[in-house]
């Protein structure tokens, strides 16, 4: 008697979510990350945000309330992993 219950996902890059973006984001990376850096920039490439982040598991929670409504460019990089999400913030 009991319980099984075992959690599989399978992705070959990470998930942002939600996008568009009110106040907070996840970002999801499918595998274990100890630590992701972070570049925001505006769609004119300027830097707007930059973050650094110790991870424990496969997913960190990242605070987007500094940012103006409008649409940004997310970069992020793992030691394994790096991609780029376009973000809309509303």
């Amino acid at each position: 008697q009991g319980v099984y219950e075992e959690e599989l996902f399978v992705a070959d890059r990470a998930i942002l979510h939600p996008n568009p973006v009110v106040s907070e984001a996840t970002l999801f990376f499918g595998a274990m990350v100890e630590r992701v850096t972070i570049r925001i920039y505006t769609v004119q490439g300027v830097l707007v945000q930059s973050f650094d982040y110790l991870v424990e598991g496969r997913e960190t929670q990242l605070d987007l309330n500094g940012l103006s409504s409008g649409i940004y460019i997310l970069k992020y990089s793992t030691t394994n992993s790096k991609g780029t999400f376009k973000v809309i913030k509303k």
